[in-house]
């Protein structure tokens, strides 16, 4: 097997993980180390979502079905490190510049730390995030349902604040243009997100340092949550967030998991959670395939529209629990 990995270095967004994570982890034989790496416990979440109070929703704290709050890139690098352990053959800092079929397998042509390269495949499995990339170059066409993007921040604590932060819940706060969150990760830090609909005045205002110090400070619960914290950044982390799935996740000699086959609202808290679980399908669907199973892709497909439907419908309830802003054009576009 060979995993091909860009290894974007920069900070990435899904550091929440719910307690049905536990069982996968387990799954993959990877749970004892997952909980050696000094993650951090989350016990639930507190959210001002259809009045300005805070509500709370607690994660019973029985054995194995706490949530987290990780440590994004080394949870990566530990996934990437037991592939390795496991036979596959990891190339970092690669990517695929080109591919074409040839017969029953795979071309493709590499570029990477020691240059150009070529590698064959019988199969590929696109988990490229929301690009897509492979998938989109066999003209598979990308639904969009929003244009949500998240505009992140790392804030460091202050190591001589009189009161250390002990916090463990998720923050979610809405607002006229969109909603914020907030989770402390490893590392004494707190990663700060506001999520808008690209073309909105907000989002103009929240590329700056500047403006997204001003819409942070307009908050009721966010920023109070940040105090005793000095932000690390010089200018906002801007990725898009938003819910879309390709029209097809299987076709010859392909599958597609994780992002690049959906994606996910980050108020659902399910990116991280359904990219393990679709990876883990997908190569079940596949080694049952490759067995004589010719059912078992068609069945992975079905299933990852199942659970991708059953999404958009909560996804649409819960934003029309917020009823605040009846004139806003970000709330007006999810109560459709």
């Amino acid at each position: 097997m060979l995993l091909i990995e860009k290894t974007d270095r920069n900070f990435k967004v899904g550091e929440s993980l719910p307690p049905a994570i536990t069982p996968l982890l387990r799954e993959l034989g990877v749970l004892q180390r997952f909980e050696s790496d000094r993650h951090l416990v989350s016990n639930g979440n507190e959210s001002s979502w259809g009045d300005a109070s805070l509500q709370k929703t607690t994660v019973l704290r029985q054995t194995g079905l706490q949530g987290w709050h990780v440590d994004r890139a080394r949870f990566d690098a530990m996934l990437r490190d037991v592939a390795q352990e496991s036979s596959a053959r990891v190339l970092e800092a690669t990517r695929v510049t080109h591919f074409e079929r040839e017969g029953r397998s795979w071309r493709l042509s590499l570029v990477g730390p020691g240059g150009s390269s070529t590698a064959s495949a019988e199969w590929l499995i696109d988990c490229t995030g929301r690009r897509s990339w492979f998938a989109r170059r066999e003209k598979i066409k990308r639904r969009d349902y929003d244009s949500l993007t998240a505009f992140v921040m790392i804030f460091i604590e202050d190591r001589h604040a009189a009161r250390r932060d002990e916090d463990s819940l998720t923050m979610v706060e809405s607002v006229e243009e969109g909603w914020w969150y907030t989770v402390r990760i490893p590392g004494s830090r707190r990663v700060v997100v506001f999520l808008t609909d690209i073309g909105m005045r907000s989002a103009k205002v929240a590329r700056r340092m500047d403006g997204y110090r001003a819409l942070l400070s307009e908050t009721l619960h966010i920023r109070r949550r940040v105090e005793g914290y000095a932000c690390v950044e010089v200018a906002p982390l801007i990725t898009p967030s938003n819910s879309s799935r390709l029209e097809r996740v299987t076709g010859a000699g392909w599958l597609a998991a994780g992002d690049a086959a959906a994606s996910f609202d980050p108020l659902s808290s399910q990116g991280v959670l359904t990219a393990a679980y679709s990876g883990i399908r997908a190569g079940r669907s596949l080694d049952s395939h490759l067995s004589g199973d010719f059912d078992a892709l068609r069945s992975y497909e079905l299933k990852i529209g199942s659970v991708y439907d059953g999404y958009l419908d909560n996804r649409i309830e819960c934003y029309r629990f917020e009823q605040r802003w009846p004139e806003s054009e970000f709330w007006r576009r999810r109560r459709k």
